[in-house]
């Protein structure tokens, strides 16, 4: 067997390599690391594991590199999940031990996994949230029945107040979702992503067809918004945006039904939903609604400490939050310039 840690940017047709394995996502494509590496600066150093000649296994992971949050490997940055791509009969152990050693020879601070198993001695399992997918290969009526009763009555009622769905992947569509974008993410106390950020975004994958803007208007304004992400057989639900004044007329279940409608005639056999934080109730009472398979997602950060050993830490970077909801977007905009690349 062989190891070694590579930038899959830089590797033709990697996204053919990747299909290879059942559990593939768009996160672990070429073009999500391009984004994260042209927005952000952080470098890759995906563990490839080789035998005779075949790929056998992937492990993505990336340094960010802070003067606030110091020196760490992440598999992956603003990544909601990332399982490691393995064929069967491969030591998984032996990988994360690997990368274990390989973080303490790069001197990181930490190194973090966001997948769904412990895979280490002495883990300590953090849990990061929830996730939600969705078979999309029932028939639509059955989709339909699988709905809860509630959201159904939204479905209908957006449809009575003449809410319409459409799919525009322009960089207005793009603009008009970063503005909803920034005043939802200000009522979830939160700064917005910096718009460069979604800019690469579109210029890496919506512009190749790999991404959706699906959009609810109503009266001919966008009052909703989603960015979903596209590879093989499988969509991501990554952003989601609305104005909370219209949210009375249900813009966002219809978006959701039409998407899903759009994908399952795309030929699209799996739709992820993407992970829902444990405090968030709301999202998570709303994408449980679809009929969805919920998951717990655990992460795992393991620290190391002066004397080069390993223990485990269930800090969080959630930890105490400015009141950003009373603050205005020109300041939050700044704000999310500043640190996003520092808690990754």
């Amino acid at each position: 067997m062989n190891i070694s840690f590579i930038d899959p940017t830089k590797i033709e047709r990697w996204d053919e390599l990747i299909l290879n394995f059942p559990d593939y996502t768009f996160f672990h494509t070429s073009d999500w690391a391009k984004v994260l590496q042209e927005t952000y600066n952080f470098k890759p150093h995906y563990l490839k594991f080789t035998e005779s000649g075949r790929i056998k296994a992937i492990l993505p992971l990336m340094e960010v590199n802070s003067l606030f949050t110091g020196k760490r490997a992440v598999s992956l940055p603003f990544t909601d999940f990332c399982e490691p791509l393995i064929s069967s009969g491969v030591n998984l152990k032996r990988l994360r031990n690997r990368v274990m050693n390989y973080s303490k020879q790069k001197r990181f601070n930490s190194v973090e996994f966001r997948d769904s198993e412990v895979h280490l001695d002495n883990s300590i399992i953090i849990p990061a949230g929830y996730q939600h997918i969705l078979d999309l290969t029932l028939r639509e009526e059955d989709l339909f029945r699988n709905l809860s009763d509630n959201t159904r009555r939204n479905i209908r009622k957006a449809i009575r107040n003449r809410v319409t769905f459409e799919i525009d992947n322009s960089l207005s569509a793009l603009e008009d979702f970063y503005n909803m974008n920034c005043y939802t993410r200000r009522r979830h106390n939160l700064p917005p992503q910096p718009f460069k950020f979604f800019k690469n975004l579109y210029e890496i994958v919506l512009t190749k067809n790999k991404g959706i803007i699906c959009i609810s208007k109503y009266k001919g304004k966008s009052v909703a918004s989603a960015v979903f992400l596209l590879i093989g057989q499988k969509a991501i639900y990554k952003y989601g945006a609305s104005l909370f004044e219209y949210q009375n007329i249900r813009p966002n279940n219809l978006l959701m039904w039409e998407a899903i409608k759009y994908l399952k005639d795309q030929g699209y056999k799996e739709l992820n939903f993407g992970r829902t934080e444990l405090e968030n109730i709301g999202l998570r009472r709303f994408k449980l609604g679809w009929g969805a398979e919920e998951m717990l997602l655990n992460y795992y950060r393991f620290e190391f400490g002066k004397n080069g050993k390993i223990s485990a830490s269930t800090s969080s970077l959630n930890q105490g939050r400015l009141p950003l909801n009373k603050f205005p977007i020109f300041l939050l905009k700044i704000i999310g310039n500043l640190v996003y690349k520092h808690v990754a």
